[in-house]
């Protein structure tokens, strides 16, 4: 027996040049410029303030991106991923995007009573969406990756299924949680990471 603890890692000296870095030099996709045009109507998902994503620091460098293939600010909406998280007040939504963003373009938190159906999966769980996502052309997810107790990580798809789906289609994939498998670190054999994907 012993006690395992956390490695720690040095803080980026740059996070603005080291997100740069990034966004030019993608991993297994084109760039983000290669991916969108000028008339695509864009929603990009921000965690809310539960959440320690770097909010402030990656949306001014997406736009720069967006403004890059001619995007303008009124075809971007900034929508927090709340899942059933309470809503989020002005001052924490300046706070999350930064103020330029925060007066540049438009913010909505998730509403679970404004969600469509968009369909079932094929083990029967039906998936009610955010209805301002479906107005999208191109979805950008930004979050930050961690264990999660559950759902073995955050981000990526998880944004999406538990963060702007219905209370319903939410609910259907968490009432897994107490499956052995459920747990953090773990996406092999995790009936919620399955579901979720």
């Amino acid at each position: 027996m012993g006690t395992l603890n956390p490695k720690d890692s040095k803080e980026l000296p740059d996070p603005i040049t080291e997100v740069n870095r990034v966004l030019i030099n993608s991993i297994s996709s084109k760039k983000l410029r290669e991916l969108v045009s000028s008339k695509d109507k864009m929603v990009i998902l921000v965690s809310d303030i539960s959440r320690p994503s770097p909010s402030s620091v990656l949306l001014p460098l997406i736009l720069e991106e967006l403004e890059e293939v001619g995007e303008n600010d009124n075809q971007i909406t900034i929508i927090f991923v709340l899942g059933m998280h309470r809503k989020q007040t002005e001052e924490e939504k300046r706070k999350l995007g930064g103020e330029n963003v925060y007066t540049r373009v438009k913010y909505i938190d998730h509403n679970l009573e404004n969600c469509i159906k968009i369909g079932t999966t094929k083990i029967g769980n039906e998936v009610f969406v955010f209805r301002e996502i479906l107005k999208a052309d191109f979805i950008i997810v930004t979050d930050n990756l961690e264990f999660h107790y559950f759902a073995g990580y955050t981000g990526g798809v998880k944004a999406v299924t538990t963060g702007i789906c219905s209370r319903n289609t939410i609910a259907n994939n968490h009432k897994y949680f107490l499956d052995p498998g459920a747990k953090a670190g773990n996406i092999k054999g995790n009936p919620i990471r399955e579901k979720i994907e």
